[in-house]
């Protein structure tokens, strides 16, 4: 099913990431029944939005962690699900898929707009900590090496010329909340914290 079906038409706040000129205004048109988000740095819109995203989406890519998916007029949607697990955190497992995903969407010369959304009540409870004791193990030269490919990844997101949105239900803790300030534009549910 959608991220943004039913359960999640819920009423949505625009919240304008950053100003920056060519970044004025982001306006996605794509298949979708009651969606146009459209943003305006230089006067953000007081209105709310109601989002819904038609299910005839194709699927780009499926992962462990997250499906890239196309919604047609060069919108896609980055889907953060991890597989048997009832949160979305950020696991070497999740990282390798967005750094897939986000190679593929640098290389889509049709993308005009980028959805990042959540299958799951919330959007990110932040790092996965069992892996912490596996990296403090790490020499500090690597454990370096480490944190700069998250971070570089996170900075090829936010330095995309592709405009993307970011819609926040729930929680979006840690590293989700820095996933979620890679975003130029985030809309987010009355329940975000």
């Amino acid at each position: 099913s959608s991220t943004c079906s039913s359960d999640f038409r819920s009423r949505l706040t625009l919240v304008p990431a950053r100003e920056s000129p060519g970044r004025a205004r982001v306006f996605f048109d794509a298949r979708f029944e009651r969606c146009r988000i459209a943003c305006s740095l230089t006067r953000p819109p007081k209105m709310r939005h109601s989002v819904k995203i038609m299910n005839n989406s194709r699927i780009l890519f499926d992962g462990k962690g997250l499906k890239l998916k196309d919604l047609g007029d060069g919108v896609r949607e980055i889907e953060f699900d991890l597989v048997g697990e009832s949160a979305n955190r950020f696991s070497s497992l999740m990282l390798a898929d967005l750094n897939a995903v986000w190679s593929m969407v640098e290389k889509d010369a049709d993308a005009r707009g980028v959805l990042m959304t959540t299958a799951k009540d919330g959007f990110f409870v932040g790092a996965d900590v069992t892996e912490f004791i596996d990296h403090f193990k790490k020499s500090d030269a690597d454990l370096e090496k480490w944190l700069w490919s998250t971070q570089e990844l996170f900075s090829r997101i936010d330095d995309s010329k592709i405009p993307v949105v970011c819609l926040i239900r729930g929680f979006a803790l840690g590293g989700g909340f820095e996933a979620a300030l890679t975003a130029h534009f985030r809309l987010a549910t009355p329940d975000a914290k």
